[in-house]
């Protein structure tokens, strides 16, 4: 019978730079010894998806590129992150940012940034910051505007966010299945990544809820996982 290795390795029989980037993994020079102590904190449905990640991606690895320095200490650090990520999904978020490194559409600093913020998000995190980042886009200023309006007037931040706070408060209790009373304590917690700011001003006084909006950073990981 063949082993998970092998039939890793036969998948990318094709394409001899990732098969070169499984070798650089810890124990994966020998393809039968590939399941190594570190590889079976790896499921191997999570190492093939990185490597399909990588495989797919719009740019095509060299040897140039996975030669260098930067690149194969992201590679390493990004395998870290993947051993203790749950989700296909995930992962391939994770090798997205590896490719936009590669591509040069990021420095090293920024990479190893978002990664950290990738992985010290929750999965239910991340999809409560998407749902609030995508009725944020339907309520901005009108092209050449620099505010929101209303009916001609000028909102403030908490009244445009009030404008469609309890449909995204309903969608993420019924999307993700959160209790009602559990959404306010994630937010608090999602904020120590940076990619949630809550809203500041006297206005804020009458509301106890965690109201507020997902971070520039937050949009530029969207960005880049999503390119």
């Amino acid at each position: 019978m063949k082993t998970e290795a092998i039939l890793l390795s036969e998948s990318y029989e094709k394409n001899p730079i990732i098969k070169s980037l499984i070798k650089l993994v810890p124990g994966g020079s020998a393809v039968d010894s590939y399941v190594s102590v570190q590889l079976n904190n790896m499921k191997a449905a999570r190492a093939k998806a990185f490597f399909d990640a990588l495989n797919n991606g719009s740019l095509t690895l060299s040897a140039n590129i996975i030669n260098s320095n930067d690149f194969l200490y992201s590679f390493y650090s990004t395998l870290n992150y993947v051993s203790r990520t749950r989700t296909d999904e995930k992962v391939k978020k994770f090798a997205n940012i590896v490719l936009q490194l590669a591509a040069d559409k990021i420095d090293f600093d920024q990479f190893e940034d978002y990664t950290a913020v990738l992985n010290d998000l929750s999965e239910r995190e991340f999809a409560i910051l998407s749902l609030k980042y995508k009725y944020e886009q339907r309520f901005l200023p009108e092209e050449g505007e620099s505010e929101y309006k209303l009916n001609g007037v000028v909102q403030n931040p908490i009244q445009v966010t009030m404008l469609y706070w309890e449909d995204f408060r309903n969608e993420v209790i019924n999307t993700l299945k959160i209790e009602s009373d559990e959404l306010n304590s994630m937010l608090i917690r999602i904020q120590r990544t940076g990619c949630y700011l809550v809203h500041q001003g006297y206005w804020m006084d009458t509301y106890t809820e965690e109201i507020g909006n997902t971070t520039t950073l937050f949009k530029k990981i969207t960005n880049l996982i999503s390119s």
